[in-house]
């Protein structure tokens, strides 16, 4: 990895991540720069995958070069003049109604992309390994994990762009349009794995998994469930109450398959979270994944573009 070595030593921090600070730089841009224990080839994913999506013309941050400061990479890139929904929810909740519907119409725009760049990994490949992972540390027992592969793979494979990691902090607002960021995790496959991802933030998790939202997102639990009503609504164009809850329960379903493989599948989980996890999304869905083996998308996620 070739880096161009800058001072950020009297530059100011105007944000930190899980990963990394970022560091202004000059009116027009920012540096990322990663903490010391993210591995090289982490960046390199990000960069190079950031690139690729600037060329599907994907509305998202721009990357310049990899930069070094005080024996710490990082990625000098565009800077956004904009908040995160979150932030937006926080300073004005009047708001909230709206930020939802255009993140859900970001998101049927980020859908209507066929991606044929075999660099962009396919999300189902992802929860198969997690798969693997979990059954090879006996997370999970085997069967489950064959019942498991039965569930993902009965979701029917497609060619969509998928951000992989679709929530209020990787959303940002710039001059009242969504712009996202975090792209390490996009990925190709059905639009069902951003939904579940959506849904998790918004409405799984801060009901089910509330000291571990509160600890990650800012926003109210009944200002998420909020949000996803006017999402969900916007993005499936309905009013239909009945079909609403029913997109609900399976989006809760296939959401079980992030939560019971969580050791792997999350990225910044507690591991002494870990095993209230994967025994909670185990007590949901094992006892009736066949009922709902298929049913994404058909007639109840009717998410054809």
């Amino acid at each position: 990895m070739n880096c161009s070595a800058i001072d950020l030593s009297e530059n100011k921090i105007i944000g930190k991540g899980q990963c990394s600070e970022v560091y202004e730089y000059d009116p027009d841009k920012v540096v990322k720069l990663f903490y010391g224990n993210i591995p090289e080839e982490e960046m390199l994913k990000e960069f190079n995958i950031t690139s690729e999506c600037a060329a599907e013309g994907l509305a998202a941050v721009r990357f310049y070069e990899f930069v070094t400061f005080e024996g710490r990479k990082g990625i000098l890139m565009q800077r956004v003049n904009g908040m995160s929904v979150e932030q937006a929810v926080l300073k004005n909740p009047e708001g909230l109604k709206e930020y939802a519907r255009k993140m859900a119409l970001n998101l049927r725009d980020v859908h209507s992309k066929a991606v044929n760049n075999e660099k962009i990994p396919y999300s189902a490949d992802f929860y198969k390994s997690c798969i693997e992972g979990c059954v090879k540390d006996k997370w999970i027992s085997e069967d489950e994990g064959k019942k498991l592969y039965e569930f993902l793979g009965a979701i029917p494979a497609k060619d969509t762009l998928i951000h992989g990691d679709y929530h209020v902090l990787n959303m940002l607002i710039e001059n009242g349009e969504i712009v996202m960021i975090d792209l390490a995790d996009v990925q190709k496959g059905n639009p069902v794995f951003d939904l579940l991802i959506a849904n998790l933030y918004l409405h799984f998790m801060p009901l089910n998994m509330k000291e571990l939202y509160s600890c990650l997102i800012k926003i109210s639990p009944e200002e998420s469930l909020n949000m996803w009503e006017v999402f969900l609504r916007t993005y499936f164009e309905t009013e239909d109450t009945a079909r609403i809850e029913r997109i609900k329960d399976v989006l809760d379903k296939y959401t079980m398959l992030k939560v019971i493989l969580s050791p792997y599948s999350f990225s910044n989980i507690p591991m002494d979270k870990a095993p209230g996890f994967v025994e909670m999304a185990r007590k949901i869905i094992m006892p009736c994944i066949d009922d709902y083996i298929g049913r994404i998308p058909g007639d109840i996620l009717n998410i054809e573009k």
